[in-house]
């Protein structure tokens, strides 16, 4: 039976370095791993828009559905189909949506709870203001901004974690 992992959080917060030790503490113990990479890093529209959010949610899902057909003893998921979802919710509460995009989010978000118990693990890492400020292209380094996705991550996420942080 495959155990699967997935890491929430906040940009900045761990999630890669933590999926990537993970990975090789499991490989190390000679057990089989399939790592779903976050999709951010390779969306092709402007990230912080809700193409990019569309774009983002939709690779994830289809990213893990495509690694829960292959025959290993872990999946890791450095994001869960959720946090693409704290973001989109972010760019409609800061911009006047139409109803349409609410109504969007909200199938989404059904979809996105309904899926949320398939991972066996769910470890939420809190904001790593350290890691936030490292150099990234891509991570924003606002620390409002990071302290306010965090917060949408304590309503929209938390009913889901089974782990804070990691031993």
């Amino acid at each position: 039976m495959t155990n699967k992992f997935g890491l929430t959080g906040v940009h900045g917060s761990g999630k890669t370095f933590l999926a990537k030790k993970l990975q090789n503490r499991i490989l190390q113990s000679g057990k089989t791993v399939y790592f779903v990479s976050e999709v951010a890093r390779n969306c092709p529209y402007e990230l912080g828009t809700i193409d990019a959010q569309d774009y983002i949610w939709h690779n994830q899902m289809a990213q893990e559905k495509y690694a829960m057909k292959q025959n290993v003893d872990t999946i890791i998921c450095d994001r869960t189909v959720m946090d693409n979802l704290i973001y989109y919710r972010d760019i409609l509460n800061h911009n006047e949506p139409s109803p349409k995009m609410w109504i969007r989010w909200a199938v989404l978000r059904n979809i996105a709870e309904k899926w949320m118990p398939t991972y066996d693990h769910v470890i939420r890492l809190p904001l790593n203001l350290e890691y936030l400020a490292k150099d990234d292209p891509i991570r924003p380094k606002s620390v409002e901004y990071a302290r306010r996705i965090d917060k949408l991550f304590d309503q929209y996420v938390e009913p889901f974690v089974t782990n804070h942080g990691w031993k």
